[in-house]
């Protein structure tokens, strides 16, 4: 692959992960104005976790426990979205998060990748609600 071809798709995941940012914050508003009248216990949370190191690759998966302050009512709708990555340009790119687990009080995801890819960082933006 030439150099052209890899700034192209270097490019391209750029802009995927710009659109990805945007939606979320699209929902985000959407869901806030929702529930403005809303007790603290029925309102959305929202946050941001992941793993860094750079040049030596955090030892994957990382598992991250979200707290919900003040816990929900009952357990809530959860939804996360990549918002960061950064990986070897020349090796595979491989990602993988999950949802572990979640009740009113908490939420764990998790984040790994697999084979030869060199991930030095990945983050989630995350949202629960009600």
């Amino acid at each position: 692959m030439s150099r052209g071809q890899v700034a192209y798709q270097r490019q391209l995941a750029l802009d995927k992960v710009q659109n990805m940012k945007s939606s979320i914050l699209r929902c985000t508003v959407l869901l806030l104005v929702l529930h403005v009248g809303a007790t603290d216990a029925e309102k959305c949370q929202s946050g941001r976790i992941g793993a860094y190191s750079y040049p030596v690759e955090p030892f994957y998966p990382v598992t991250e426990t979200i707290i919900f302050d003040p816990p929900f009512s009952e357990t809530p709708s959860v939804m996360y979205a990549l918002n960061f990555i950064d990986v070897n340009y020349a090796e595979n790119f491989r990602v993988n998060s999950s949802l572990l687990y979640v009740d009113k009080y908490q939420a764990q995801l998790q984040m790994s990748t697999w084979h030869d890819t060199k991930l030095y960082g990945i983050g989630l933006s995350w949202m629960a609600c009600p």
